[in-house]
């Protein structure tokens, strides 16, 4: 979401489709918890949720929603914080370890999925 916001401004849309690509997964449940710990955190908050597209809907014969808009609610991190530049070279696993210790990874994602995807 940082890298969409940083294109986009500080309200943004972005699709599930698009935030399972970013993040390497095929589960849509893993997205909605991860917006959902993210607006329950006040990093970001919905400012269109749920909206039919009636357009769309009228051409296709069944309700289609627009993409949901974000709008980020944190600023640039303060001197105390720890925090990197990146460029679009890094996928989300690099920078986990840039800004993480393993076990502090460990803590956060299911010994499965760790072994498959963030092992170093």
């Amino acid at each position: 979401m940082l890298v969409t916001s940083k294109r986009y401004g500080k309200v943004f849309y972005l699709t599930e489709s698009t935030a399972m690509k970013m993040i390497g997964t095929k589960s849509k449940g893993t997205i909605q918890n991860a917006i959902k710990k993210l607006i329950d955190c006040g990093f970001i908050e919905y400012v269109r949720k749920g909206e039919v597209d009636r357009a769309r809907s009228r051409e296709k014969g069944r309700p289609c929603f627009k993409p949901n808009k974000y709008k980020l609610l944190i600023d640039q991190p303060a001197d105390s914080e720890k925090s990197i530049e990146t460029a679009g070279d890094k996928d989300v696993v690099d920078i986990a370890y840039l800004l993480c210790t393993e076990d502090e990874i460990k803590t956060y994602v299911k010994r499965r999925e760790f072994e498959n995807r963030w092992a170093r």
